[in-house]
């Protein structure tokens, strides 16, 4: 019913509100970049890499060194 609705999964619907907060939380916390992957509800920190990657252009390690 919600891919019908808005012709999305949950996943891919939640996916930029995740990596949102991860954003912040490289910008602002000291965790590490495995601790902010579990915060934001990712399983592994490479599949959080990977799809922060695909959706910013680099690493959150990158990210972070950028601030």
């Amino acid at each position: 019913m919600f891919h019908r609705s808005l012709g999305m999964t949950i996943s891919e619907y939640l996916l930029p509100y995740r990596l949102g907060i991860s954003m912040r939380m490289l910008r602002e916390e000291t965790c590490s970049i495995t601790e902010i992957a579990h915060a934001v509800g990712f399983a592994s920190s490479s599949s959080y890499t990977e799809k922060f990657r695909k959706q910013t252009g680099m690493t959150p390690r990158q990210y972070r060194k950028r601030k």
